[in-house]
């Protein structure tokens, strides 16, 4: 260790502060980071360095302070450094200076064709390791010499298989972190939170992320869920759950309900990973689960609208994020993004009228406009894909609907596709626009009562602009000078309120007053203002919301939806196992290695023109060079040559580098020419360019010559000639071989001496490595052990402190249930004592009071019957003195007025001069008609013959087709299928009295000439008829026929005085004309007529009295008895109408109020329809009743058992066709007739449906045609069986039964149609016969309803074809009971009564039968019906149970003991406490007898 890196510390005892760095990403979030520290001591400040990894902590006192310098640098198998506050001063430029920047490095390493010295100096260590390490693997080469100081080499050695990223520090770190969190069990969402939030960490910081726009790539989603993993555990732990998504408690989630929740983007949030998208089929798996599960939640009345519509809006706001992050652009996602706009849309016209709060309207459109927004680009991309999505027009329009106010879109319409522009959609919403432009409101509700739901969604909006530009057109043309009356009704009508509150509601919020009585408002430009604040709208249940057909979850998919199995069988993707482990192949796969590319033809540094650093990391390169391998083509001489290596890292590589071309065979090839140059001894060059680096040659020796064999030539002998030294020659030889021999022995004297001195210096190296590596061992096993052992005291210390704290809450609990169980007996046994003694004083004084009370109610029921008795006899006597009191009153009153009338007129007899004049007195007493009743007396007198009469009075014509209109609603129009009838036919009758009946002088003429003048009139009535006319609506295709007959007198004359008595005949209604003149002929009148009346039902009655004056005594209703009518069922309902002339309301009002009453009464339903006779007998009794048969077997297994018999299916359809003739068997003749004045206006029938009374046959009412029905129908019935077809043994068999059966079923003998029929039926008998079962065992289980069915349907048509010519075209019956035949399930209660009925048919049959066939059919009718319907020998329920079915059984056998095992112990525990008190209680008693005893008078004192 340097100088530099000592640190010097003064031991201060006040050390308060610590410093932490490395530490984990998790304290980035303080309150963790907090948490963990505060477990030692209060924290006074905390400072947080999130880019450095850091933090600082101060402590309120030193001891925290120690004991987190001590224990706080582990954190979840988590290690950091913790040092004193103070030696970060000392230690920062140290620091600062070790740490250097990896790209700054790579950046020098590259300028200096090395590492730096500061990399150098921190990785020495390091490098000579790994180099010693991969060094011994080769062994060294025979003849080397020692190098006398290492190196490190060059670079930092890099393995070829890395992780990516495994050069960053944080990857590393992040790396680590989830590979031990992975590694541990996580059972809690929190933990798996962490778990899932560390793999995103490592994946983020390993995934390679381009900055060029143009490489870049839109990540597609791979999460197939509704909701990510992570987020499900992140939301569960930070209770963020929904109340849709929770579980069983209201914080625990249950993540198959899960949806992902919307997240604003936001600057620093990271890029989405792919497992954090869903896919295509995850956001159809969402919007599916939304409209199948959620989106008809809305529709419940205890639903929070406000959670359900933001639960909605959330979850399709982060369908439609996740299509946006992905760009997806496709035809599902297309349908995502409109299924989105239609839930706004939805919900625009369902949330219009709730509170702000819970729903805002502007928020909701802006949303709407986005999802439009995103579709026309949509649209566009596809289209230039050649791609066209079929609800484009669709989404088009609602653009268009959207934006009225705004005609800027024109200009975007004519841009439009000629096919989308001219759709039905955006020619529909040009119709609106035109007419809400040219304030067209009546044409602008009429298109919205035309449109379909979602349109008709978003124009809700424009209600309340059209309402009020349509309130501003009424002003301005209605009230130019007065104001004007309007009706209410009509007003809610034509602007298309709810009803006539909401409109009364608008209209007094504009400031118009509404008269709610009367149902009229008032018109008045001076009174009418806009609100300030916008008019809240209202719920348009009639106008938009009725025309939703289908649940909220189809309405805004567009389309049926999906079978809910596509929810039930999703799985979800799980990444831990049932034990909490994160799962080992998403492990492997996560952390697998990036293998990096191997060179495949390598160049040396020396063949490049140019070197150019490499930015990456360079491979190490050997510093000695291979061994070379036997059998080279140049193998080393000995002592020729030895090999010095350099201390410095040599510029050129050598040829045993990784660098250098190879051969196959790994062997470097060498350079033409070999030519060594000598070298001084004492210098040691670097390694040269040839084969074997730098040679230092000891002699100047030849070198050896090489032959094409790989071999040594042997030195040729040299010729020299004669010379006179040629001893000493031998003698320099002799030497030179002698120092060569010396020196070779001294080299591998050199040699074996380095290399033992490279193998110990290698064993003590190995030694110290183990020596530290067991101290640092030593030391983390003390550190382990001394937690572990902090760990056990705390532990010992809290549960010492727990068994102290439960030992002191036994105690006082026992001391409190000590007190409790005194005070609660004490008070019980006080207040049974007193219940019991309060019972015993009752006891006996009840006889006594119940004595008495009898004898008060009997008492009281005589006295009071006597009491009414006489009571009655007093009142009728009264009643009696009364009227003959009243009756003289009344003669003494007319006296009395008729001397008071005679007194007034003298009185007013003036015999003195007025106080007026004339003139002014006859101002008053002017009338209306004095001139020309004066002018008509002038021409009597004056002798004139012609007569001048008074104009009439001028009425307004009465409509009466609007009235008919108004009171004739849908409802009453829609018959009991649902179908609305077209044509509407109201009949009416009007009875005046004749001539000079009832006393009724003028009355005869009067009315009949008003009544011809009153109605309004098309056209001249030429017929018989008083009025008969009809009017038609060519829009709606509808009818509406209107007969009035006018009848006169008790005598029933008709518009020609002739007596007509069926005039009457089914009529809708009467109006009754009397007066007070003779009210016993007008009850004669009445009677007479509702006597020969010929109608359906009761017919409801007004009766309009004209100038009538009852008296106090008199009731017009009694006189009439038309309570008896009510009671006789002549008249459904009536109404009295009171008129005098004298008051101001005219006779008009009268017989307009009558008129509306009648049309309310309206009721069109007859009890008798008509069909075809193809589809009566085809639903009856063909293949719709088999098939009926059939589904109801399916359901009821007690019928699919009994179809097992074939007795039993031939009697069910015998049933039915017994059924069926009583359908068409009633008394025709007792229902009148269709009125003859509506038969020139019945249309032709067009279709083959159920038609009613007015397209009825002439001859209807027949007895003959029914009779043909019947016999026909009775000749379809099947005979009784002759056989058993469980006694048959073979099919053969069988069908030798079948023929003669079938033989006997046809009208006339026809062999080759029977066998055709016993073909098809055997056909049939085969598909359904069981497989694999003997045939006698199979033919008792063989449902015979599909092979009968077959049988009955050809016998129909045969029989059918050959009475077609006979039979009546139409077949009239009666609709409710045709309704319970065809509805009902009426089958199943005679199901017992057919089977009994079965059985006895076949009885003579199987007397023959084994005792065997009798027992089993007895069983089956056991089944049936619960005991034998005939005496056989012996009965047995079979009844085979499954396994699963015993197991049941035994299992709520175990159940029900267990209950009553638990009820007898809490009995017995219940009889033992009610003993315990008795004993107590008889305690208590004695001695509250001895108190009783002693205070006996204070006792009953005090319970008196």
């Amino acid at each position: 260790m340097s100088d530099d890196d000592v640190i010097v510390i003064e031991d201060s005892p006040q050390r308060k502060s610590i410093s932490c760095d490395q530490i984990p990403e998790l304290f980035l979030d303080k309150l963790i980071a907090k948490k963990h520290f505060g477990q030692f001591g209060r924290i006074n400040r905390f400072i947080l360095r999130p880019k450095r990894l850091s933090c600082t902590v101060e402590y309120e006192n030193p001891e925290a302070a120690e004991a987190a310098l001590a224990r706080g640098g582990v954190f979840r198998d988590w290690k950091f450094n913790v040092y004193w506050t103070d030696e970060v001063a000392a230690s920062q430029s140290a620091r600062e200076e070790a740490y250097v920047d990896p790209e700054v490095q790579q950046e020098l390493d590259t300028m200096s064709g090395g590492p730096s010295s500061l990399r150098m100096k921190q990785t020495m260590k390091q490098s000579i390791e790994s180099f010693l390490k991969k060094t011994e693997r080769f062994p060294a080469p025979p003849v080397v010499a020692p190098p006398k100081q290492l190196r490190p080499p060059p670079m930092v050695v890099i393995p070829r298989e890395v992780a990516p990223g495994s050069g960053d520090p944080k990857t590393v770190q992040a790396k680590l972190e989830f590979e031990s969190l992975a590694r541990k069990p996580s059972m809690t969402a929190e933990e798996r939170f962490r778990v899932l939030e560390a793999r995103d960490r490592y994946i983020r910081l390993t995934t390679d992320r381009t900055t060029d726009i143009r490489k870049a790539k839109s990540t597609q989603g791979t999460c197939e869920d509704m909701c990510p993993e992570k987020e499900r555990y992140m939301r569960e732990c930070k209770f963020q759950v929904a109340s849709y998504e929770a579980g069983e408690s209201s914080q625990q989630m249950d993540h198959e309900k899960a949806i992902k929740q919307y997240s604003r983007s936001s600057a620093d949030q990271e890029a989405p990973l792919a497992l954090e998208l869903r896919s295509e089929k995850g956001l159809e798996l969402s919007m599916s689960y939304l409209l199948l599960r959620i989106a008809d939640l809305c529709d419940e009345e205890d639903v929070n609208l406000s959670d359900w519509f933001h639960f909605v809006w959330d979850r399709t706001r982060g369908i439609r994020k996740d299509i946006t992050q992905q760009e997806l652009c496709s035809v599902r996602a297309v349908r995502l993004v409109e299924q989105c706009a239609r839930f706004h849309i939805h919900c625009a016209a369902r949330l219009v009228a709730e509170d702000p709060s819970v729903f805002d309207q502007k928020i909701n459109t802006e949303n709407m406009t986005k999802c439009l927004q995103s579709l026309k680009y949509m649209y566009h991309d596809l289209g230039l894909k050649g791609i066209r999505c079929p609800n484009e027009a669709e989404f088009r329009a609602y653009v268009v609907l959207l934006n009225l106010n705004d005609g800027n879109f024109l200009w975007e319409v004519k841009q439009l596709a000629g096919d989308i522009m001219h759709s039905k959609e955006i020619r529909f919403a040009l119709q609106v626009y035109f007419a809400l432009e040219g304030n067209n409101y009546a044409r602008f509700f009429r298109l919205v009562r035309q449109t379909s739901y979602m349109n008709a969604c978003i124009l809700l909006r424009y209600f309340n602009q059209i309402r009020t530009r349509a309130l501003e057109i009424m002003l301005r043309a209605y009230t130019y000078r007065t104001p004007a009356s309007f009706s209410l009704e009509h007003l809610t009508d034509l602007l298309a309120f709810e009803d006539t509150e909401a409109a009364a509601a608008f209209l007094d919020a504009y400031g118009l007053p509404v008269d709610e009585t009367l149902g009229t408002v008032l018109m008045d430009p001076k009174q009418y203002d806009r609100p300030e604040i916008p008019y809240q709208l209202e719920r348009a249940y009639n106008l938009v919301e009725s025309k939703r057909t289908c649940s909220v979850g189809e309405a805004i998919s567009g389309e049926p939806l999906e079978d809910e199995s596509i929810l039930d069988n999703h799985q979800l993707e799980a990444s831990f196992t049932p034990t909490g482990y994160f799962r080992e192949d998403l492990l492997r796969t996560i952390l697998k290695p990036v293998k990096l590319p191997e060179p495949t033809t390598p160049i040396s540094d020396d063949d490049k023109l140019f070197k150019v650093p490499s930015p990456t990391s360079i491979s190490p390169k050997p510093l000695f060079p291979k061994p070379t391998p036997t059998g080279n083509l140049f193998p080393p001489s000995r002592n020729s040559f030895r090999i010095e290596t350099n201390s410095q890292a040599p510029s050129a590589p050598s040829v045993f580098s990784q660098s250098s071309p190879t051969t196959l065979s790994g062997i470097t090839p060498l350079p033409k020419t070999i030519q060594p140059q000598p070298l001084p001894a004492k210098t040691a060059p670097s390694f040269g360019s040839n084969l074997f680096g730098n040679v230092n040659f000891a002699a100047a020796a030849p070198a050896p010559q090489v032959n094409i064999f790989g071999q040594f030539a042997a030195p040729k002998p040299e010729v020299t000639g004669p010379s006179i030294f040629g001893a000493s020659n031998d003698t320099s030889n002799a030497l030179a071989a002698a120092r060569r021999l010396q020196e070779e022995a001294e080299q591998k004297r050199r040699q074996e001496a380095l290399e033992e001195e490279a193998r110990r210096k290698r064993q003590q190296e190995e030694e110290q490595r183990r020596q530290r590596e067991a101290e640092e061992e030593r030391i983390r096993q003390e550190l382990i052990a001394r937690k572990e052992a902090e760990i056990r005291r705390l532990k010992e210390l809290e549960e010492e402190s727990k068994r102290q704290l439960e030992e002191t809450v036994r105690k006082m609990s026992e001391k409190i249930y000590a007190e409790l169980v005194d005070d609660v007996c004490g008070e019980d046994v006080a207040q049974v004592a007193t219940s019991c003694y309060n019972q015993h004083q009752l006891l006996e004084k009840y006889p006594k009071k119940l004595l008495q009370e009898l004898e008060d109610e009997v008492l009281r029921e005589f006295l009071e019957g006597t009491i009414r008795e006489e009571t009655l006899v007093k009142n009728c006597q009264e009643t009696r003195q009364q009227n003959v009191m009243r009756k003289y009153f009344r003669l003494w009153r007319n006296n009395v007025r008729l001397v008071m009338d005679n007194r007034m007129q003298i009185e007013n007899s003036p015999a003195w001069l007025p106080e007026r004049r004339l003139q002014e007195q006859a101002r008053e007493c002017y009338q209306e008609h004095q001139a020309l009743s004066l002018a008509n007396m002038k021409r009597y007198v004056g002798g004139m013959s012609k007569v001048f009469q008074l104009p009439e009075r001028q009425e307004h014509p009465v409509d009466v087709f609007e009235i008919v209109r108004s009171k004739v609603r849908l409802a009453k129009r829609q018959d009991t299928r649902g179908f609305i009838r077209n044509h509407v036919y109201w009949k009416l009758a009007i009875s005046i009295p004749f001539k000079q009946e009832e006393d009724s002088s003028g009355l005869y003429y009067f009315i009949s000439k008003w009544l011809k003048s009153l109605f309004k009139r098309s056209s001249a009535n030429e017929g018989k008829c008083f009025f008969l006319e009809a009017q038609e609506n060519m829009t709606a295709r509808e009818r509406l026929v209107v007969c009035m007959r006018l009848l006169k007198g008790t005598d029933i004359l008709d518009e020609l005085n002739a007596k007509d008595p069926e005039a009457l005949d089914n009529s809708d209604g009467l109006v009754f004309f009397l007066t007070s003149n003779n009210p016993l002929r007008s009850k004669e009148r009445l009677h007479n007529l509702l006597r020969n009346a010929d109608s359906w039902g009761p017919i409801p009655v007004t009766i309009i009295a004209y100038n009538y004056q009852p008296n106090a005594d008199e009731c017009l209703e009694e006189l009439l008895d038309l309570d008896f009518l009510l009671e006789e069922g002549k008249i459904s309902d009536f109404e009295i109408i009171y008129h005098q002339e004298t008051n101001r309301k005219p006779l008009r009002q009268a017989l307009v109020t009558s008129l509306n009453f009648l049309a309310s009464c309206y009721n069109p339903d007859s009890p008798l329809e008509m069909q075809s006779q193809t589809s009566f007998i085809g639903t009856c009794l063909g293949e719709e009743l088999w098939h009926r048969f059939r589904l109801s077997a399916q359901q009821n297994p007690k019928l699919e058992e009994a179809c097992h018999d074939l007795h039993f299916v031939l009697d069910l359809f015998n049933q039915a066709i017994d059924r069926v003739c009583n359908l068409v068997q009633h008394n025709l003749a007792a229902y009148p007739n269709f009125p003859a004045e509506f038969k020139p206006f019945v249309s032709k029938r067009r279709f083959d449906i159920p038609l009613d009374l007015e397209y009825f046959p002439k001859d209807w009412r027949n007895p003959e045609r029914q009779q043909k029905l019947i016999r026909f129908f009775a000749q379809l019935k099947f005979k009784p069986l002759t056989f058993e077809p469980s006694t048959c043994q073979s099919l053969h068999d069988l069908q030798s039964h079948l023929l003669p059966f079938i033989r006997s079923s046809l009208p006339q003998p026809d062999d080759k149609f029977a066998r055709r029929l016993l073909a098809l039926t055997t056909q049939d008998i085969l598909r359904n016969l069981p497989v694999a079962i003997p045939f006698p065992q199979s033919i008792s289980a063989l449902n015979w309803l599909q092979p009968i069915s077959t049988l009955s349907n050809e016998l129909l048509r045969r029989r059918w074809s050959e009475a077609l010519t006979h039979l009546p075209c139409e077949v009239i019956y009666h609709k409710q009971e045709y309704e319970s035949y065809t509805r009902t399930l009426w089958w199943l209660p005679q199901l017992k009564t057919l089977k009994r009925r079965s059985t006895s048919n076949d009885l003579p049959a199987a007397t023959n039968e084994p005792e065997t066939d009798t027992d089993d059919h007895s069983s089956c009718l056991d089944s049936l019906d619960g005991a034998a319907a005939v005496p056989v020998k012996k009965m047995r329920l079979n009844i085979t149970l499954a396994k699963d079915d015993l197991d049941e059984i035994l299992a709520r056998g175990r159940r029900c003991l267990e209950r009553a095992d638990e009820k007898l112990t809490q009995c017995r525990e219940f009889t033992q406490q009610t003993r315990e008190l008795a004993n107590k209680l008889d305690g208590r008693l004695y001695e509250q007898e001895k108190t009783f005893r002693e205070n006996r008078w204070t006792w009953e004192t005090s319970f008196r």
